[in-house]
């Protein structure tokens, strides 16, 4: 990671604006954008461990629905031709410009402020949800992966060579 002026002064804070959708991708229709945000967040985790040697700390923010400009016709690029048979994903993405566009729960000032206090922390978060749809689908994420780790945790260690 190059970074010598944070190296140097041995501190300072990267954050990167993953999304809600980077955590909790379970969405018909938002692959493309579901995967970058995993790559952000699994880039930003990495990136936390290699430089925390020099006090420098790393977070990566998972906005829920933060009331920009991100689901209006001029930001959010549409396929000019989609399958029909992606009922689920054409839903979702109508709920998305239609109605969700301009009433998005989270306040971008809040948001600002809620980052410059976790810079501000001593002991800052790797992952930081914003709004309480963010916190609840996390909470969710979790709750699924600690069911599927449960139910198929035999299979999960029978991978193991037995000695």
């Amino acid at each position: 990671m190059r970074c010598p002026y944070l190296r140097r002064q041995r501190s300072g804070h990267i954050f990167n604006i993953s999304s809600i959708v980077g955590f909790n991708g379970g969405y018909a229709g938002w692959g493309c954008y579901a995967g970058t945000k995993f790559a952000l967040s699994g880039m930003t985790e990495a990136l936390a461990a290699e430089v925390s040697e020099f006090g420098v700390k790393a977070t990566a923010v998972y906005p829920g629905p933060i009331r920009t400009d991100f689901l209006s016709s001029g930001s959010l690029l549409v396929a000019k031709t989609q399958i029909g048979e992606y009922t689920q994903a054409k839903a979702s993405l109508d709920l998305h410009l239609n109605e969700l566009a301009g009433k998005q729960d989270g306040d971008p000032e809040k948001m600002a402020q809620a980052i410059i206090d976790v810079g501000a922390s001593p002991r800052p978060p790797v992952h930081l949800f914003l709004g309480k749809i963010a916190s609840d689908l996390g909470h969710a994420k979790i709750e699924t992966v600690q069911q599927d780790l449960r139910a198929w945790m035999t299979t999960s260690i029978n991978v193991d060579y037995v000695e």
